[in-house]
């Protein structure tokens, strides 16, 4: 239940910088030619692999984000000491804290600024340097109140353009909501600008609300809170100005902006299926007006976007249906990549071949054995080719997040070839991912040095399963600490998805440490483990995510399973009670026809359940046992390749196990 690529539930990340300089530019639409276009921008979008989005870039009032690049898995490298991996953590949540507390500052230093050009006569000076001492101390309720207060005495002056400046302190009343994390509020003061301008320049207002929305989602992108879900209203409000029929070319921006938020959302939401589906249909939308005939970039850039988008459905649903969406989005892809070659526009290849590895490394995983191998075989192609166009000092962050990608691919092929050539590509995959941490050496970016700590701990927690002992112990404390760190960032709060991931790699390796430390003194790990899962299962729902909520039911049946063994008597049995009942729910979404190697595994383990129970209820052990027998013969009915071979050989070692108990019984 571990694995490089764990933590799949990561979110769109941007740069830390500055955006309300952006936020409060005044009244640009006043200057616009009533002719302007929406334009695409395509200049650097960085493009790695797997469930991390881009933020979109910044771009003009009128300009629509460029395509959707999904981003891939950033992994660590096994081997850290224990002594010299808490040194690397403490650095570095001393400056993830550092750099939110700059970003942050940032955003208020910029706010200030643009309260200081508050310099006509007409402006009340005194209320105005009150603003700026009350937001120097982050007062942000009482800066709100005061510049309300500004805002209604300024509306009797009539030396100053009244809807210009109007507009003006909204949109700084706009940013000073942002930046005390009141997106909503800030959204409600940006739709009244944008009616003030309606009264002003009408077919300005849907311009306006185009970039105010654009602001929104990039604040929701690098800060969290509600910003992705107001922009995504906004874009909907202006479908109803920017009709397919009066305005296609609007529209299809419009549908590709909104396409874009929808994807960054459903990466987040408990109800991601939904909402990725929608962005595939939105992307989908936009492609009826920018037809690879008429309007080949444009064309390019949302099948691009499209593309990510059914990658990341395709992780979310699992699965046969998985599967499929993730076929869809190779052939959506490889259709891009005839119009953008590597030849004429190496950047736009790039951000395809970024999609493309994703989805054939993803179909690589789902599929396994030997179409699996050349899958993934293909994902690393890709990427050692996008290697030979991205360089660490002409692009640091692509060539690091490359390198990662790449580390991935190697990793799962090397997981299914096994033997001496699967150690060669894991060792090739540790080396990619040293060379990526040449790069991600600064928490320049927090949620990804959370995730990669969180793949830190995955990694040490797989190199403990190859260890006894003491060495196998130092792997697990390490990976603890790593996965402590990485919920230094993702907390419950703010980021309760990727948290509850962290948890779910945690009870493995709390497991682990048990089997480790035996049942004399492993069983305060296993309450350990036991607490964590129930915890997870708080977040992971069946509804909202129902692979994750069925993988941490099975590591809860797993949990009490070794509880009840070591426990024993009345106590020991209703652990093994609930394992069954968690089982059961685990069986609910890990059927045969789409997940194989889960199915099997359930009932293994339910084997395993009923055995114990047999061995601890003696009066009802024969019924038990039968039980076990019947389960692990189902397990039995998985082939080998498609049940890990040692899950496969200790359901044939529990099958013959149960007929020795039995033979004596049934006489």
């Amino acid at each position: 239940m571990s694995g490089w690529d764990t933590l799949e539930w990561i979110g769109a990340l941007g740069g830390i910088a500055g955006i309300i300089a952006a936020v409060v530019a005044v009244c640009s639409f006043f200057r616009r030619r009533r002719d302007e276009k929406i334009q695409t921008s395509t200049s650097g979008v960085n493009s790695p692999m797997s469930q991390m989005v881009n933020s979109p870039n910044s771009t003009n009032v009128t300009g629509s984000p460029s395509a959707m690049v999904i981003k891939g898995d950033l992994n660590t490298p096994l081997g850290y000491s224990v002594d010299e991996h808490e040194r690397i953590v403490k650095e570095r949540v001393t400056e993830v804290r550092a750099d939110l507390e700059r970003a942050h500052q940032a955003e208020v230093d910029a706010l200030r600024a643009q309260i200081a050009d508050l310099t006509e006569p007409e402006w009340d000076k005194e209320t105005v340097e009150a603003v700026k001492t009350a937001l120097a101390a982050k007062q942000f309720d009482r800066v709100e109140k005061l510049m309300a207060g500004m805002e209604e005495n300024h509306l009797a002056v009539a030396s100053i353009p009244a809807a210009k400046e109007h507009v003006r302190i909204r949109q700084l009343r706009a940013a000073v909501a942002l930046v005390s994390g009141d997106a909503r509020m800030a959204s409600a003061h940006l739709e009244v600008a944008a009616g003030i301008i309606r009264t002003v320049d009408p077919e300005g207002e849907p311009y306006f609300r185009n970039e105010a929305a654009r602001r929104l989602e990039d604040y929701g992108v690098r800060f969290g809170g509600t910003g992705i879900v107001e922009a995504i209203r906004l874009y909907r409000i202006n479908l109803e100005h920017w009709t397919r029929e009066a305005h296609p070319e609007e529209y299809a921006g419009t549908q590709q902006n909104l396409g874009i938020a929808l994807l960054q959302h459903g990466m987040r939401a408990e109800d991601g299926v939904r909402v990725l589906i929608e962005a595939v249909e939105v992307f989908q939308a936009a492609l009826e007006v920018r037809t690879r005939a008429t309007s080949a970039d444009d064309w390019v850039e949302t099948q691009i976007s499209l593309g990510g988008a059914l990658v990341a459905l395709g992780r979310r649903c699992g699965g046969e249906e998985g599967a499929d969406y993730l076929a869809e989005a190779v052939n959506v892809l490889r259709e891009a990549e005839q119009v953008r070659t590597r030849e004429a526009d190496p950047d736009g290849w790039a951000k395809i071949q970024s999609n493309l590895g994703i989805a054939l490394s993803r179909q690589g995983v789902w599929h396994g054995g030997e179409k699996g191998i050349r899958l993934l075989s293909e994902a690393v192609e890709v990427y050692r080719e996008l290697l030979k166009i991205r360089s660490r000092e002409l692009e640091p962050q692509g060539w690091a997040d490359t390198q990662n990608n790449l580390s991935c691919s190697l990793a799962q092929q090397g997981s299914l070839i096994r033997g001496n050539d699967g150690v060669g590509l894991l060792n090739d995959a540790i080396e990619a991912t040293r060379s990526a941490l040449q790069v991600y050496t600064k928490g320049e970016y927090p949620l990804v040095w959370a995730r990669i700590h969180g793949n830190i701990g995955a990694m040490l927690n797989e190199q403990s399963h190859c260890q006894e002992g003491e060495a196998g112990l130092e792997s697990v404390r390490a990976a603890t600490v790593a996965f402590q760190s990485a919920i230094e960032v993702y907390t419950r709060e703010d980021f309760p998805t990727q948290w509850a991931g962290v948890q779910q790699n945690l009870s493995v390796t709390l497991l682990r440490e048990a089997v480790l430390r035996g049942s004399r003194y492993g069983l305060i790990a296993i309450s350990k483990a036991v607490a964590v899962c129930r915890d997870a299962l708080q977040v992971f729902t069946r509804a909202g995510n129902p692979l994750a909520w069925a993988a941490m039911q099975y590591n809860l049946s797993a949990a009490l399973l070794y509880r009840g063994q070591w426990t024993g008597g009345a106590d020991g049995l209703a652990d093994l009670e609930e394992a069954i009942s968690a089982l059961e729910s685990a069986a609910e979404i890990y059927i045969r026809e789409t997940h194989p190697m889960h199915w099997g595994d359930v009932h293994r383990c339910l084997g395993h359940v009923y055995e114990s129970m047999g061995d601890l209820d003696l009066e009802n052990a024969v019924a038990h046992y039968r039980r076990a027998l019947i389960e692990v013969d189902y397990a039995l009915e998985v082939l080998p390749d498609e049940l890990r071979q040692n899950r496969f050989e200790d359901a044939q070692s529990l099958r013959e196990r149960l007929i020795e108990k039995l033979a004596p019984l049934r006489g």
